[in-house]
């Protein structure tokens, strides 16, 4: 086994609540919480490679430090989520999403050691490609541009439900340049994920902020919901607040020219972190009391040179 370097990254930290959907409406959330706190982290082997650890705690431990000796190795980098008392590990290589719930006594029940494991290889998904969306308790969804393909999964049960290819217009591909889903989030109906067309090779992007939304029911009909004000997302998922959902863009931080091999900002990359910019200044210099409407939030600032645009109402 290679010997393991420091922490490198701290990936998810949660509180793990083992209510149900009606739990919640009754406001019960509390009282049915394990009192689990999650933390997942990143550590890195001295060939290199990186693993993944659950690490179940009570509460952060006063010395500051995470015992590895007791931590759940998950083995290769995926996506984690909690849904509902539960945690969710997306095994990315294998194309497999296993469940590990911890009951009051913080006992774990691992998908090896239960039916708390739902592969998506027979459908031909694997990889870094598929998104996977949590919804409810019942409900999510595993988006693949790689495949064309969303498949509504129940994480009750551990079943696939239906798999549906993507349909729409103009959302596999622009000018040449595959689509790519990252990250996402469910608000009433509808389903949001953010959506960017680019390569990866040539640093070749379409130069705008877009979300990829579907129907739960339907979720191979997809229409894009699109605003050239700022660039694209990557890293960042959108987020619901009220009755609008928000995208923010990282575009603007430099991410794209980072990530790339051809490591140079285009003339694309300038205008729209000059055009962010402009918008960020006027928002963030309304005199203090002026009414704020919440589509209206273009530009504001959720961190250094961070932007959100209000794309649409979720509907």
């Amino acid at each position: 086994m290679p010997i393991l370097r420091n922490m490198t990254m701290l990936t998810l930290v949660a509180g793990l609540c083992a209510c149900t959907d009606d739990d919640k409406a009754n406001g019960a959330g509390n009282a049915a919480s394990t009192g689990a706190l999650l933390v997942v982290t990143e550590r890195e082997s001295t060939d290199g490679s990186s693993l993944h650890y659950l690490h179940v705690l009570k509460e952060w431990p006063s010395s500051g430090e995470l015992d590895y000796d007791k931590a759940i190795e998950l083995g290769e980098p995926g996506v984690a989520f909690v849904q509902d008392g539960a945690f969710f590990f997306y095994h990315a290589q294998a194309g497999i999403e296993e469940k590990i719930t911890v009951d009051k006594n913080l006992e774990v029940t691992r998908g090896e050691d239960s039916d708390n494991e739902i592969s998506f290889l027979g459908k031909g998904i694997s990889g870094f490609d598929a998104e996977p969306v949590p919804v409810s308790s019942e409900v999510a969804f595993m988006v693949d541009e790689k495949t064309a393909q969303v498949v509504r999964w129940n994480p009750k049960t551990m079943e696939i439900d239906s798999v549906q290819p993507i349909k729409g217009d103009d959302v596999l591909e622009r000018d040449g340049l595959k689509v790519q889903f990252q990250l996402g989030t469910a608000a009433k109906k509808r389903v949001f994920t953010t959506a960017n067309w680019r390569s990866w090779d040539t640093n070749t992007i379409e130069p705008y902020a877009a979300l990829a939304a579907f129907n739960q029911d339907s979720p191979g009909d997809m229409s894009i919901i699109e605003d050239d004000r700022c660039a694209p997302s990557v890293a960042i998922s959108p987020f619901v607040d009220q009755d609008y959902v928000y995208l923010v863009s990282d575009g603007t931080q430099g991410f794209d020219i980072l990530a790339s091999p051809k490591s140079r900002q285009t003339p694309v990359h300038r205008a729209h972190e000059a055009r962010c910019r402009r918008l960020r200044q006027r928002l963030l210099h309304r005199p203090a009391g002026a009414d704020q409407d919440p589509r209206d939030l273009h530009g504001l600032a959720h961190g250094p040179a961070q932007t959100a645009g209000e794309l649409v109402e979720p509907g």
